[in-house]
């Protein structure tokens, strides 16, 4: 649930529509306990009041206001309402957001089978959403920064969904038109209604054939042939449409969609004769907006004419730049039609001037309010941000002036008033903001001339602003508000804040909050005193070398005291998003991962600055499941919520990616994300990832993306998609094509890294990498069957590298590999299959223990193996004599994780075979060895020792296991020798480590020791 303020909105927002709209009083009596719900979510819609309108469907979810007929269509509904909304968002991430939301509620919804004429529902909002995201992939295709096969495969991707949408809605049509024909019954009352509401729904599916052929045309480019093919058929669909529905807006929008084709054709003149038919329609909200439209296409089709249509241009487009709403002048298309209309102001004055100039007052007037008109517009738009910001100061330079000449211009002298003032210094501001950004790309150009002017007249224009505000509050009196101050002081701290000058913003900032906390300029400089104060808490966390680390507690304390009070004072607000951004990210920078996630929820899905934050979030979350899954102490219920909090977080943080712009930590993080679908068991997601996502990381190798230059990127990618691929042969379906895919990344995997010493090392180093993921793989199956359906897969694969015996690198791999998948077996009673593998195990090491391999690392591993290896066959005292041979050269007797081993083979012999003096040396360690300076020891130190190594070193989780195993060696030698006093001593073992560390190693090891000592009372009797 929101806060109380914002169902207060939404309460206000309804009786505010009330009065609004009378549909919600022409209802009849007999609905009044009902609410009128299908009437107050149009006028939401109409008003756009998107969140709102989400708002008020969740809440009639359970409402017993809201009608069995409207509950049951709640889902496309919502779908309908953030469609709506993804068509005003200009932003490529939060439109990848909002698309994604919107299709997995129509999924679901899908999934649950809805009546049949839901899914008819359901069936036509799929179709929107895959023309919006056509749309979508088409305007990303224009991107400048993009290649050429990039280009190309948006314009294929967008091509497919456009087909897939041209097909749903030819079935619409069809299913409409049944239905039309069905309501022709004159004895039916509703007919006529239902017959025209059928109507009504049926023309618009029909204004989408014409206008998913325009985009497929556009997608093929002009070059094409099926372009102009397409784009006529487009227009003669469209005029038949005109024809038909003149005066209703599907005629219109048909009117227009023929008059784009034209222009895209080339044919201005018939276009225009189809856009004057639009202008001249009659004034109303309604087509004033159609006329905008039309002014779009006219700027291109004027364009086009020759000679230029100048007075007609001048005279269409004072009429619709004057009616223009804010909002849609910051828009594309009302920045295009704003130029096109300056432009025009600019021709005219250069022909008054060229037909003889300023003759009489009348022409003065006339070249003056047009200098006035055009000035003003492109001071407008050379603030805002874009491609165009460059010509619309040129064209002010071609007029004789400039964006300070312009405003000069316009305020002639010094300010009279404390609200002129105020004005000037925000525009200033303004003015600042956008010459930052100029400086930002001509640092990125390396322009230095360019950038020390920036730089001057950035210092110089922010004196100005600070300058102009201090006068506005010289100029304050009895009479001036707490607003009007509230909102100067405001706009000092954003100088400040503008200028990296964060400790005077932040002092500005506060003053305002503890003067004004209700007015309107107190929650925007709370969002800047909150990041003055992070900014300032992260330039005290950067450290030179040797420097020592800086006190932050007063940039925190103040952060969260602020972030704080902006949660609490202005719930759902801009202010509240950042906040809670700020507090995520400080509470990563303290390695708080469960406040960050907290924080986290705090910042809306949709927000364009919440990708990169549940990124970071979703890596630190992966980082920690991987570490507590190596540690082996946490349970394996918590393991899996940890793994999937973050596939959560890295699901949402990646949605937004693109593969043109996309960095090697993004890059990782895909990565990351498809080895938590392995970990899951999610193999088909994780292939998917891996080939086809929109940054998959095997695609990026394919195309030389700058990301494939990081060698640990492209080598971790392989190393994935082989476990990935293997992980397919547990479904034992087409397993030989997943064999050679397999087979196809390895030998990728080997020519990237080359055949160098270095290369044979890194190689080696991967391959035993694999072999462990690929046991903790098989670990995670559910069952049995599962396990020797993956264990058979994979021996057909090994059984294929087997027969590139002579590549050492690939023998290891393939031992490594049958090692790890007999000991998964063995651990999990499937005995007979794991000494098959075992046996191949020992073949493959024992081939590679004879080549002699000199590089010590790889020789240990191999003979690591080898002992391993000869305890899974039962052949124990070769496996023991291979473990006392390794761990009496060098230091090898120090490596704790050899001695387990050791040890290991020790208990598992004396058990296996009842064989009482294995189980001593188990405990006690054994094979005295004589080392290079003469010097004997015992080689295998034993569990004990062992114990004593973890107690010194305050792992409980490796005491655990040396406690499990004393105990288990304990009660065996007391049953082979019949003494039920070590069989009691063994109990006590782990009855006084229970006691002593409750926690006993973690639940992994708490579970198996309690489970041992239940066994060993019940078996003592």
């Amino acid at each position: 649930m929101r806060p109380l303020l914002y169902g207060t909105r939404l309460i206000l927002t309804f009786f505010f529509l009330l009065t609004l709209s009378n549909c919600f009083f022409s209802r009849s009596q007999e609905v009044h306990a009902e609410e009128p719900c299908q009437a107050f979510l149009e006028a939401l819609r109409e008003e756009r009041l998107f969140d709102v309108a989400i708002e008020y469907l969740d809440a009639m979810e359970n409402s017993p206001l809201a009608p069995p007929e409207f509950r049951e269509r709640i889902a496309l509904h919502k779908v309908a309402v953030l469609l709506d909304e993804a068509g005003l968002i200009r932003d490529d991430a939060r439109l990848t957001a909002q698309l994604d939301r919107t299709e997995k509620i129509l999924t679901d919804y899908i999934k649950a089978e809805p009546r049949a004429v839901l899914l008819a529902e359901a069936q036509e909002q799929r179709a929107r959403i895959l023309m919006a995201r056509a749309g979508r992939l088409l305007t990303q295709a224009k991107s400048d920064r993009m290649t050429v096969a990039q280009k190309t495969e948006k314009q294929e991707k967008a091509r497919v969904c456009l087909e897939e949408a041209s097909t749903a809605y030819g079935e619409i049509r069809q299913r409409l038109r049944s239905e039309l024909k069905k309501k022709l019954d004159p004895q039916n009352p509703n007919a006529n209604t239902d017959r025209e509401r059928l109507r009504n729904k049926y023309v618009l599916v029909r204004l989408q054939s014409p206008k998913i052929k325009e985009r497929i045309a556009d997608s093929f480019g002009p070059d094409h042939p099926e372009y102009a093919k397409l784009l006529q058929q487009a227009s003669v669909e469209n005029l038949e449409l005109y024809e038909k529905y003149r005066t209703r807006l599907s005629g219109i929008d048909g009117c227009l969609g023929a008059a784009r084709c034209f222009v895209k054709l080339g044919q201005p003149d018939k276009a225009m004769g189809h856009l004057v038919d639009v202008f001249d329609l009659p004034r109303g909200s309604v087509q004033i907006a159609k006329k905008r439209e039309a002014a779009v296409v006219a700027v291109d089709c004027w364009n086009l004419m020759d000679p230029f249509p100048l007075e007609e241009v001048f005279q269409r487009l004072r009429q619709v730049v004057y009616s223009m709403t804010p909002e849609f002048g910051r828009s594309p298309d009302g920045i295009k039609i704003q130029l096109a209309f300056a432009k025009a102001c600019k021709d005219k004055v250069d022909k008054i001037k060229a037909e003889g100039g300023a003759r009489d007052p009348e022409t003065r007037k006339e070249l003056t309010n047009l200098k006035k008109q055009a000035n003003r517009i492109l001071r407008s738009l050379s603030r805002i941000a874009g491609t165009h910001r460059d010509e619309a100061r040129a064209l002010l330079e071609a007029m004789g002036s400039s964006v300070a000449e312009a405003e000069v211009a316009e305020n002639k002298g010094p300010p009279e008033t404390m609200a002129e003032a105020r004005k000037r210094g925000k525009e200033i501001q303004v003015r600042v903001g956008q010459l930052k950004i100029d400086l930002k790309q001509a640092e990125a150009a390396g322009d230095d001339s360019k950038i020390t002017a920036l730089k001057q007249q950035i210092a110089a224009d922010s004196q100005s602003a600070l300058a102009m505000l201090e006068l506005a509050l010289k100029m304050t009196d009895d009479q001036s508000s707490a607003d009007d101050l509230s909102n100067i002081r405001y706009l000092q701290c954003a100088n400040y804040y503008q200028n990296d000058l964060y400790f005077e913003a932040a002092i500005i900032g506060e003053y305002v909050l503890e003067n004004f906390p209700n007015n309107s300029g107190a929650a925007p400089s709370a969002g800047l005193v909150c990041n003055a104060y992070w900014n300032l808490y992260r330039e005290e966390g950067k450290l030179a070398e040797g420097e020592t680390p800086a006190d932050r507690s007063f940039e925190r304390e103040r952060l969260v005291e602020l972030c704080d009070l902006i949660f609490s004072t202005w719930p759902g607000s801009r202010q509240s998003e950042q906040a809670g951004l700020v507090m995520t990210l400080l509470s990563l920078a303290e390695g708080d991962l469960v406040e960050a996630n907290d924080y986290l929820e705090r910042v809306p899905a949709n927000s364009p600055s919440r990708p990169p934050v549940v990124l970071e979030v979703g890596n630190r979350l992966w980082q920690m499941y991987v570490r507590e899954k190596r540690r082996g102490e946490t349970d394996a219920a918590s393991l899996a919520a940890m793994r999937d909090k973050a596939q959560s977080r890295l699901q949402d943080g990646i949605v937004s990616l693109d593969a043109s712009t996309v960095s090697t930590y993004q890059a990782r993080s895909v990565l990351a994300l498809v080895e938590l679908y392995l970990d899951a068991g999610e193999t088909d997601m994780a292939i998917d990832m891996l080939e086809n996502a929109p940054v998959a990381p095997l695609d990026l190798i394919k195309n030389k993306n700058k990301v494939a230059k990081d060698d640990k990127f492209r080598r971790d990618t392989y190393r994935t998609a082989v476990r990935g691929y293997l992980a397919k042969l547990r479904d034992a379906e087409n397993a030989l094509s997943w064999v050679e895919k397999s087979q196809a990344v390895l030998q990728a995997l080997k020519n990237d890294i080359g055949d160098s010493p270095e290369g044979r090392k890194q190689l080696s180093d991967i391959y035993l990498t694999l072999a462990r993921e690929l046991k903790q793989q098989f670990e995670s199956l559910g069952n049995n069957q599962q396990r020797e359906a993956f264990a058979d897969g994979l021996e057909a694969f090994l059984a294929a590298l087997g027969k590139n015996a002579e590549d050492q690198n690939l023998m290891l791999l393939t031992g490594s590999m049958d090692l790890e998948i007999g000991q998964g077996l063995n651990e999990n009673g499937l005995t007979d299959p794991a000494k098959r593998f075992f046996k191949q195990a020992v073949s493959i090491y024992s081939q590679l223990d004879k080549a002699n391999e000199t590089d010590p690392r790889i020789r240990l591993e191999i003979q690591r193996g080898l002992a391993k290896s000869l305890s899974g066959t039962g052949q124990y005292e070769a496996a023991i004599k291979t473990f006392a041979d390794i761990l009496s050269v060098g230091k090898n007797r120090q490596f704790i994780d050899l001695q387990i081993e050791a040890a290991r083979v020790y208990a598992d012999w004396g058990i296996a075979k009842g064989n009482s003096e294995a189980l001593v040396k188990a405990i006690r360690g054994g094979e005295k060895r004589e080392l290079a300076n003469g010097k004997t020891v015992t080689a295998i130190m034993g569990w004990v020792n062992l114990a004593k190594a973890a107690q010194r070193s305050k792992k409980n989780a490796f005491l655990a296991e040396a406690v499990y195993n004393i105990a288990k060696c304990k009660f065996r030698y007391g049953q082979i020798k019949k003494q039920e006093s070590m069989q009691q001593s063994a109990i006590d073992e782990v009855t006084r480590f229970k006691a002593k560390v409750p926690e006993m190693g973690g639940e992994p090891w708490k579970s198996r020791l309690d489970a041992l000592l239940v066994r060993m009372q019940q078996e003592k009797g």
